[in-house]
């Protein structure tokens, strides 16, 4: 199952598999056709780039690297 971006600001795109482990996070682009991970996945959390979110983000951002 793929995602899009469209009419949508950036935001993270987290899956996770059935067990609720995270497969892969990824950082979205607005106005993106086909956005899917590498592998199946079950859940998707998508996590807005605000303010209200920073803290939350940012460690998203930590764990990429």
């Amino acid at each position: 199952i793929a995602i899009h971006s469209f009419f949508c600001p950036e935001f993270f795109a987290v899956w996770l598999d059935d067990k609720g482990k995270i497969i892969e996070i990824k950082k979205i682009k607005p106005w993106k056709l086909c956005i899917k991970p590498e592998r199946k996945f079950v859940k998707l959390i998508e996590i807005p780039t605000n303010k209200k979110y920073k803290k939350i983000t940012s460690k998203l951002v930590r764990s990429r690297r």
